[in-house]
């Protein structure tokens, strides 16, 4: 009994000299380094790859040619894409362009080029989308897409 008093009075002296138990740091200060047993660093991000679009135009001369566009696809992120993402490509109004659902895998910091042709009466804006049908998990979805303006032939 009196160990159980005694144990009770220490820890009530404890808490009312300390105010209260010390709140464990939620990251670590620039100049705290690991040895800190209250330093808990943020988790290093998840690897994940990360698609993201580049369109470029090479204009053709002649009468009856059509332009010519690359798409560059790069993986920005920190692991290999798996293949079979869905790209499409062409103006900005839905179900027009052009589909590419054969799609090599991207070592993460990779690229591939797909070049289209584009026929001359389309709109001076086209856009291009990654992983369409969202199969690949990345670190950003929000730069799946992008738009530029057509070059148009040179008559």
């Amino acid at each position: 009994m009196h160990i159980q008093k005694l144990i009770v009075l220490t820890l009530s002296l404890v808490l009312s000299s300390a105010g209260a138990l010390p709140a464990l740091a939620d990251k670590c200060e620039p100049t705290q380094t690991g040895d800190d047993p209250n330093c808990f660093p943020d988790p290093l991000p998840e690897p994940l790859p990360d698609l993201v679009p580049k369109l470029s135009f090479a204009p053709v001369t002649g009468s009856n040619t059509d332009a010519a566009v690359t798409l560059r696809v790069e993986n920005q992120g920190t692991l290999e894409a798996p293949p079979g993402y869905v790209i499409t490509v062409g103006p900005p109004i839905f179900g027009a362009g052009q589909t590419i659902a054969d799609t090599p895998a991207l070592l993460a910091g990779g690229s591939t080029e797909f070049f289209i042709g584009l026929a001359r009466t389309l709109p001076l804006k086209i856009c291009a989308r990654v992983d369409v049908t969202d199969t690949v998990i990345e670190a950003d979805e929000g730069n799946n897409r992008v738009c530029a303006l057509n070059a148009r032939p040179v008559n």
